[in-house]
């Protein structure tokens, strides 16, 4: 779909809907009323728009958001900079703020801090779809982004 539409609306649409589903999934998920499967499902809702969509939009835009020269050198610096935040130091955060509260609502603020955060990102970056993946700077490079305006290579905004 982002070969058709860009990779920022899709970015957009998942971020939010990992910002909607955010409260209503883990209602669900921590209210023991609810069957094991109604609780399974929720699961794997969440997972797949929240952590899948995203992940599967990653890969190809941090690809052409970043220059050839140090591709993957950023491409890894950004990739495990969040994976850290996110995943190593995210679950000891929930832990100590239910903890502290008393609550699971902390674990609902975090998703949508993080989803908020992808969003505004993914509001402020540069279209990348069919960039050049030759060129030497960076998609979010103004000078570039300029240059290159001129042949189409950044038509879609």
């Amino acid at each position: 779909m982002s070969d058709k539409v860009g990779r920022r609306l899709p970015y957009i649409i998942v971020n939010i809907s990992a910002i909607i589903l955010a409260w209503p999934m883990l209602a669900i998920i921590v209210d023991k009323s609810y069957s094991a499967s109604t609780i399974m499902l929720s699961l794997i809702v969440i997972h797949n728009v929240a952590v899948l969509g995203l992940f599967a939009l990653e890969n190809i835009t941090m690809a052409e958001m970043f220059g050839s020269r140090n591709r993957f050198t950023r491409m890894a610096i950004s990739k495990e900079a969040g994976g850290l935040v996110a995943v190593g130091f995210g679950p000891v955060l929930a832990g100590i703020f239910c903890n502290v509260t008393g609550s699971w609502w902390p674990i609902v603020a975090m998703l949508i801090c993080y989803s908020a955060i992808g969003l505004i990102s993914s509001l402020l970056m540069p279209e990348v779809c069919d960039r050049d993946l030759s060129l030497d700077h960076d998609a979010a490079d103004a000078g570039t982004r300029q240059a290159l305006s001129a042949n189409g290579q950044y038509a879609k905004s």
